[in-house]
């Protein structure tokens, strides 16, 4: 089993301005964009993500409680995951999007849970360097 936390290796680098990108046949990147600098480039370098991962379900009263005070730093814009719960058989579906939660609902087909992976992105600029170990400890102290 893999340890559990926030995994500093998956974090996914802000892009260099002038790196290569695949290019398709209409001279459009594969991400939608022209290889023009547009917005979608700028927020992609202001961005960053971290992933957390466990192997031992989540308390569901302890993980709503903490998501009903707050949740993550405020330097998270935007959360997506699959959740482990304890008392429920298939992955729950956990969405972010600034203060907002969805309601827990199962993953459609989506098997029989057994670890719990949640991807945080927020503003590299808003996010402060004890970010990464808070979330890690609340959610840590959120499983059975």
């Amino acid at each position: 089993p893999k340890p559990h936390g926030v995994d500093p290796q998956e974090q996914e680098p802000a892009e260099e301005p002038n790196s290569k990108r695949l290019r398709r046949a209409d001279g459009h990147s594969g991400d939608g964009t022209s290889g023009h600098h547009g917005h979608g480039e700028v927020l992609r370098a202001r961005a960053r993500s971290l992933a957390y991962q466990a192997d031992q379900p989540f308390d569901p009263l302890k993980f709503e409680a903490w998501v009903e005070a707050g949740g993550p730093p405020r330097s998270i814009c935007r959360a997506k995951g699959l959740l482990w719960m304890r008392g429920v058989s298939s992955p729950v579906v956990f969405q972010l999007a600034g203060s907002r939660t969805n309601p827990f609902e199962t993953a459609p087909g989506g098997g029989k849970a057994s670890s719990t992976k949640i991807v945080f992105i927020g503003e590299a600029c808003a996010m402060r360097d004890g970010d990464e170990a808070a979330i890690k400890s609340a959610l840590d102290a959120c499983l059975c």
